[in-house]
């Protein structure tokens, strides 16, 4: 659903970078350079589309921006412990 949603809805995209992390975080635990560049590439990518998002001030919209920035402020301390 994702993958549909990321063709229809720019939205899609940052959910899409979310689970790729979360796929990055599972494979390889110990990997922090991957899970570095996935999580960057999830903060670069929802802060982009957040910024011209038009219905970003939306509670489902606003909800999964704050679930994504989570998922990157877990990686980032999970990164640090390392």
């Amino acid at each position: 659903q994702a993958f549909n949603m990321s063709s229809a809805y720019r939205i899609g995209n940052v959910v899409l970078k979310a689970l790729d992390s979360l796929l990055a975080l599972s494979k390889d635990y110990t990997n922090t350079e991957e899970l570095l560049v996935v999580t960057e590439s999830l903060e670069s990518e929802r802060v982009r589309i957040k910024k011209w998002d038009k219905n970003r001030e939306g509670p489902l919209r606003q909800a999964v921006y704050d679930i994504c920035e989570s998922i990157e402020t877990a990686l980032h301390c999970i990164i640090d412990r390392k």
